[in-house]
C-alpha cells in the first residue's frame, strides 16, 4: 500500500487555465492542482513563507527547456506559479499541464513537461 501511495504521488498532474492577465502580467495564481503538483516536490505552499520559492527545469513539447517555478509572493504571500518563456508558446484560453518526469526526475537534466492545448 505505501509503494502504490508513492507511485501516485510523483504523477500527479497540475492544469493551468490562462487568462490575459496571466500571460500580460506574468503572475499566475497557484490553484489547487498547482499545490498538490508541487508537494510531491516537496514544497508545501501552506508552510512556506512569503518569498520562499522552489524551482524545476521544464521543458516544452518543442524540447525547449524552461524555469518551473512554485512560490510565495512576497507581501501577503499569495501562492504562485511561474513558468519562463510561457508567452512565446501559449495565448489566453489555453491550458497548460505539468506533469513530472516520474521516478527519475531528481536525477533527470529536466524534470517537469510543459503541454499546451
Amino acid at each position: 500500500m505505501c509503494i502504490t501511495m508513492i507511485k501516485n504521488i510523483m504523477f500527479k498532474k497540475a492544469t493551468i487555465q490562462l487568462t490575459e492577465t496571466m500571460l500580460s502580467k506574468s503572475i499566475i495564481d497557484a490553484n489547487k492542482t498547482v499545490c498538490d503538483f508541487a508537494q510531491q516536490f516537496d514544497f508545501n505552499y501552506n508552510e512556506a513563507d512569503a518569498g520562499e520559492r522552489f524551482e524545476l527545469v521544464g521543458k516544452y513539447k518543442d524540447n525547449t527547456k524552461c524555469k518551473v517555478s512554485f512560490y510565495k509572493a512576497k507581501g501577503r504571500g499569495d501562492k504562485r506559479i511561474s513558468i519562463t518563456s510561457l508567452k512565446k508558446f501559449a495565448k489566453a484560453g489555453d491550458t497548460i499541464t505539468l506533469r513530472t518526469r516520474g521516478q527519475d526526475w531528481k536525477t533527470h537534466s529536466w524534470q517537469v513537461s510543459v503541454l499546451i492545448k
